[in-house]
């Protein structure tokens, strides 16, 4: 995008420009989110996934190939923006979910063998 003296209007990268906006600040909480994100999208993705499941890692893996050259990642005015927080709270949720099921049969595994003795 060029303004009217021919400069650029905007940082033409994703980080960079969330850099520009919030500071570091902003980049260090943006990116603690989208790793930690990441590491629930490859949890959920080694227990069997979900449609929905996929779906999610679809749009980080959007979110990441979009940004890599002109792309904002927390533009107010952006389904991108509500897409990522879509994802980002759905596989926290998915990986809260599978965790409690895994707990859940492990205390009824341990009832049944204090049962059988």
């Amino acid at each position: 995008m060029l303004s009217e003296h021919g400069a650029i209007g905007y940082a033409e990268n994703g980080v960079l420009e969330l850099w520009l906006e919030l500071g570091i600040v902003g980049v260090v909480l943006y990116m603690l989110v989208f790793f930690r994100a990441i590491r629930d999208a490859a949890y959920c993705f080694m227990r069997k996934p979900s449609p929905a499941v996929m779906w999610y890692i679809s749009v980080l893996f959007f979110i990441a190939v979009s940004n890599i050259e002109g792309g904002k990642l927390l533009s107010t005015s952006d389904l991108g923006l509500i897409l990522s927080i879509i994802a980002f709270v759905g596989l926290r949720r998915e990986v809260q979910h599978a965790r409690f099921q895994t707990k859940y049969k492990q205390q009824n595994e341990n009832v049944a063998f204090i049962e059988t003795v």
